[in-house]
């Protein structure tokens, strides 16, 4: 039997980004960061369609998000999990 799980919710874009202190500020008493490295990931419904698709469920996500700077990087993020987006 050939059978679907929908999935639907809010989208989450987890960021993960790594620092590191080079140097402590001379005007305040704080180190000055250098960003080495951003993940992204997505978090909520997202988060949940991709770990049922890895356990090869038919998995169709249903959620919205905006045509701005992080929902571009979302529609990314998804495409590179093999979800097809469709409008």
């Amino acid at each position: 039997m050939n059978k679907k799980i929908l999935v639907i919710g809010d989208l989450f874009l987890d960021i993960y980004s790594n620092y590191e202190s080079y140097r402590n500020s001379p005007e305040v008493n704080a180190p000055v960061l250098i960003n080495k490295k951003t993940k992204y990931f997505i978090g909520g419904a997202g988060n949940v369609a991709a770990n049922l698709s890895s356990f090869n469920e038919q998995t169709v996500l249903v959620s919205f998000f905006h045509n701005n700077k992080i929902g571009k990087i979302i529609d990314t993020t998804l495409k590179k999990k093999k979800f097809k987006p469709f409008f």
